[in-house]
C-alpha cells in the first residue's frame, strides 16, 4: 500500500462525503477504509498520533470504526436480578406485637451475623 496516496484519497473521500455531526454518519465503505488503514499502520509500527494526522480524523472517530463490529465481539450490559436475601440472625429476642422484627432482622438494616 502507497501510504501517502491512500491517505490522500481517503482524505478526499472524507471531504466529499461532507460534513458529519450527530446522527450523520460516514459511509459504510469510508468507515472500513480508515479502520483497515489504522490497522495496517500498526501493524507496521506507525504510532497512532501519526495516523491521526495522515488520515485527518480524530481519535474517537477512528476507533469506534476499528472496534469489532460483532456485537458479541463488543463488551456488553447484561441483565441482572437485584433481588433481597434474607438472613435471620441469631439473635435470642422474641419479637412481640409492639417489636415485630427481632434485632438484626429487620428487611431494611444489614443482619448483625
Amino acid at each position: 500500500m502507497d501510504i501517502v496516496k491512500e491517505a490522500a484519497a481517503f482524505r478526499d473521500a472524507v471531504r466529499r462525503a461532507g460534513r458529519r455531526g450527530p446522527g450523520r454518519r460516514y459511509p459504510a465503505d469510508l468507515r472500513r477504509r480508515g479502520a483497515e488503514y489504522l490497522r495496517a499502520r500498526q501493524a507496521a509500527g506507525a504510532p497512532l498520533s501519526a495516523i491521526l494526522r495522515e488520515l485527518g480524523m480524530g481519535r474517537e472517530t477512528l476507533a469506534g470504526w476499528a472496534a469489532p463490529a460483532e456485537p458479541e465481539a463488543r463488551p456488553r450490559f447484561v441483565p441482572v436480578t437485584v433481588m433481597c436475601v434474607f438472613r435471620p440472625s441469631r439473635s435470642a429476642i422474641p419479637a412481640d406485637a409492639d417489636h415485630p422484627y427481632r434485632q438484626g432482622d429487620h428487611p431494611g438494616r444489614n443482619a448483625a451475623g
